[in-house]
């Protein structure tokens, strides 16, 4: 059993109808000077969900610059639609540097600041440390702001928009933390006129992960709305449906030839033999499944089928961990009474995480083996597990203070050993899936397969997750490939009131050329208390068996 847990971010709603609305006019907005990874790639995307919009929908476009937010008069909105994202990135005295790399040095990244430094002014060394710093400090100031009055100038629009759906193309708002941009305010403002808000957000330049947040993310998660995160030509079809729920529709094919295809299928992963769904983003809701009755749904038994294959091919596998954490402590304004957050501490964690099925225990382990802490390598001498490739024999209690030891690195008091992208997987395991209801919640089509979303409760006793003897029955959603019954993403909500905790975990998953089932490639994690929060991303990257002297043997 799960002795520790943790946490993760919002899993955001449809784009709804604002209360007492039609919800029938939609008012689209481009953020034209939107730092964007790939100008024509955002553009084309932008123009083949609009190009999905039928002709009676009545739809007005604004221009968003940190400059304000301008109207486009009709008789120029098809011209406007066809503009493209042209972003200069700015250079102070000779400086080139992102918002991420600028939040990473602010925090005492030493390793980030010297790499810059050697990358921006080799020659000249010795002068540079003062011109980075100065450079850091206006890209900071220079995103946040501009971030800042795009949100503004959006909540200044508001009363305009009253009942409107209102969707915002843009790369993100970039930010250290949401209080900088305003983000609580502007939110109560935009719900006072029952505006609903979907962001549709295309690549940017800035990793928003770890420190760095995007406020446009947390505007649509927290109104009547639903954000679209674009990586590619798949993710534009997925989103299609979803941001138009509701509203007339063009027939897409022939319209415009910007519109976007679905992408070939991720390999190693089959593609549904069925094609026939394969643009279809429908509900697909059902009475709740448990027991017997889960395992007769072909996708649940599909689904924990899989996930033997799992257990069987990613037993003993290690890979990389770069794991950001923050904590966040309360804060009260004594005059006005409002209350916030502050963050406390940071802590960048890179590590080697081993992977093991324990037959006897009908779970598995996933030890981390902590190597920089910081940006400071932690001395071979403190580690053990590389120790244990030249062991015969590997003893099961050695492997669970290992993990106990590595715990402690982490940010906040709440003990978090078994915080594992793999965890949501034992749901759906042959041994555990019997104790857990399952609905279906949704049908999704594209990149070649059709995706089922079950929400889960846990309902058998003891529960998988336990804090001392204390059962934390777990609750959550599972993206499961319908064909395949490949697990795409997961979600894991826990709820502890006897010690005043509450949290997620959610996992993205990818294919990966050397295992036949699919890796983590992302988790997301977020857990609070009356008196603390914490706040984690986790990448994960070097997937590799465990090299051994011999076979390795787990022993009791």
């Amino acid at each position: 059993m799960r002795t520790a847990w943790a946490a993760a971010f919002a899993v955001f709603g449809l784009l709804g109808q604002p209360q007492g609305q039609p919800g029938s006019r939609v008012v689209v907005v481009v953020d034209g000077d939107s730092p964007v990874a790939d100008p024509a790639s955002a553009a084309r995307w932008r123009d083949g969900l609009l190009t999905q919009l039928g002709a009676s929908v009545p739809v007005a476009y604004y221009s968003l610059t940190a400059d304000g937010l301008a109207a486009i008069p009709p008789s120029e909105a098809a011209e406007f639609r066809r503009t493209r994202f042209t972003v200069t990135a700015p250079v102070y005295s000779g400086i080139r540097v992102s918002f991420a790399e600028s939040v990473e040095v602010l925090r005492g990244n030493e390793f980030v600041r010297d790499t810059l430094i050697a990358r921006e002014c080799a020659r000249r060394a010795d002068e540079c440390v003062g011109l980075v710093r100065g450079a850091v400090d206006a890209e900071v100031r220079r995103t946040e702001s501009s971030g800042t009055r795009k949100l503004r100038a959006l909540v200044a629009a508001a009363p305009e928009w009253r009942g409107a759906r209102v969707v915002v193309f843009t790369s993100g708002w970039p930010a250290r933390d949401d209080g900088r941009m305003g983000v609580a305010e502007a939110v109560r403002r935009l719900r006072e006129h029952a505006v609903a808000v979907a962001v549709v957000r295309m690549p940017a330049p800035t990793p928003y992960r770890g420190l760095v947040r995007d406020a446009s993310e947390s505007v649509a998660a927290q109104l009547p709305g639903r954000f679209f995160a674009l990586g590619d030509d798949a993710d534009v079809a997925a989103a299609a449906d979803g941001l138009w729920q509701g509203l007339p529709r063009a027939e897409a094919a022939g319209a415009d030839a910007t519109a976007p295809a679905p992408a070939a299928p991720a390999a190693p992963v089959a593609a549904p033999a069925d094609s026939r769904a394969a643009a279809s983003d429908s509900a697909d809701t059902g009475q709740p499944l448990s027991g017997e009755t889960a395992l007769a749904d072909p996708v649940l038994r599909r689904a924990t089928a899989y996930v033997d294959r799992f257990e069987r091919t990613f037993t003993s596998v290690t890979w990389h961990e770069r794991y950001e954490q923050e904590l966040r402590l309360p804060r009260r304004f004594g005059s006005s009474g409002a209350s916030t957050t502050a963050v406390s501490a940071r802590r960048l964690l890179e590590s080697e995480l081993f992977f093991a099925w324990l037959p006897a225990d009908a779970t598995w382990i996933s030890v981390r083996d902590v190597v920089v802490v910081d940006g400071r390598p932690r001395p071979d001498s403190e580690r053990r597990l590389p120790s244990l490739a030249t062991r015969p024999s590997v003893p099961l209690p050695e492997l669970r203070d290992l993990a106990r030891q590595n715990g402690r690195f982490n940010l906040g008091p709440i003990l978090r050993t078994f915080n594992e992208p793999t965890l949501a997987l034992l749901f759906l395991d042959a041994r555990h899936v019997g104790g857990v209801r399952f609905t279906r919640a949704g049908r999704q089509s594209g990149a070649g397969r059709t995706v089922i979303t079950y929400r889960f409760e846990e309902r058998g006793r003891p529960t998988l997750i336990r804090t001392g003897e204390r059962d934390l029955p777990a609750r959550g959603t599972l993206a499961i490939d319908e064909a395949t019954g490949a697990v795409w993403s997961s979600r894991i909500e826990l709820s502890d009131p006897a010690g005043d905790l509450n949290g997620s975990m959610a996992v993205e998953y990818q294919a990966h050329v050397a295992f036949e089932v699919l890796v983590p490639r992302e988790m997301r994690e977020s857990y609070a208390s009356s008196s603390e929060r914490v706040d984690a991303s986790a990448v994960y990257s070097d997937f590799r068996r465990f090299q051994t002297s011999g076979r390795l043997i787990l022993t009791p």
